[in-house]
């Protein structure tokens, strides 16, 4: 396995980087989890709100020294490395990077209700799945918020049970969960998707 910058192995920076993860999760107030929205009783979830926040909660929780940066929906879009379909076309909500450099980065992660539908989810992964194939990414995280466990986990075994390279990246594409507000994210073992 490659070192990154500062001589720190990926998976080391990683463990950092989830600490911080669960930090910020935890700390998501409920208005982003769920938006409320005027003339309705039930509040909606919004991918872009809560995406926003968990931003503003990572950047306040990852230390000053942390060898990477945090950025939100970078567009490959005429890259002039990442040429081919479908990267060329895909924005990671999130990118844990080095900028300008396409050796060492540490992860690119996808959002999603816990709502959403299978094609959805399916899209997200294959961008994942592109990021550590195409674009030397060494970790790849699907994280879901809100939404009824049973419900996306079903949703995550189709897919899985796919003809697709879905499994093939099980050692390297994480899945967490952030099952509610004032709750810190959770890992869902490949053992529970398979």
């Amino acid at each position: 396995m490659r070192q990154t910058i500062e001589g720190m192995m990926p998976h080391q920076t990683l463990a950092v980087f989830l600490e911080m993860l669960k930090k910020a999760t935890r700390e998501m107030p409920q208005d982003y989890f769920q938006l409320r929205v005027a003339g309705k009783d039930t509040p909606i979830c919004r991918e872009r709100v809560y995406c926003y926040e968990l931003y503003h909660q990572l950047r306040v929780a990852l230390p000053h020294d942390f060898h990477f940066s945090l950025t939100g929906e970078v567009d490959k879009s005429g890259h002039p490395i990442i040429r081919t379909s479908p990267l060329n076309r895909r924005k990671p909500d999130f990118l844990v990077h080095s900028t300008g450099n396409m050796k060492g980065n540490l992860l690119a992660a996808e959002v999603k209700p816990g709502i959403a539908g299978i094609r959805d989810m399916e899209k997200d992964i294959e961008t994942l799945i592109s990021c550590l194939d195409q674009a030397n990414y060494e970790y790849g995280m699907l994280l879901i918020y809100g939404g009824r466990r049973p419900g996306w986990l079903g949703k995550l075994k189709r897919l899985a049970g796919q003809k697709t390279k879905f499994p093939d990246f099980r050692n390297r594409l994480l899945m967490y969960w952030h099952e509610k507000a004032g709750m810190s994210a959770s890992e869902v073992t490949w053992g529970e998707i398979l």
